[in-house]
């Protein structure tokens, strides 16, 4: 007899308190359900995860979709901390800042 998940799989693949998905408010299970649909990939390192969720939301946010107005904002202090938590970590090749000073 198989046991019963009791949680989903993805729960840990997006950093839980954060300013972008507190934010995000009632959006965020639709938002983290599409994200996790686009990018199935669940082997990297949770600063480039939550990076790529940031750019998601800005990718929905540049097609028109609407969220609160908080969340703008907040997504842009996100990203700089994540970014620089990235660039320091050195956790993969990804790096928004690095591909800046390019």
């Amino acid at each position: 007899m198989q046991g019963i998940r009791t949680h989903r799989p993805h729960a840990r693949r997006v950093h839980p308190i954060s300013p972008q998905t507190a934010a995000l408010g009632p959006d965020l299970r639709e938002m983290l359900d599409a994200f996790w649909t686009e990018y199935a990939n669940t082997d990297v390192h949770f600063y480039v995860e939550s990076y790529r969720f940031c750019e998601f939301i800005q990718q929905q946010i540049a097609r028109g979709r609407t969220f609160a107005a908080e969340v703008a904002p907040a997504l842009d202090r996100e990203m700089s901390i994540l970014a620089e938590r990235l660039e320091v970590s050195h956790t993969e090749i990804y790096s928004p800042l690095r591909e800046q000073r390019g």
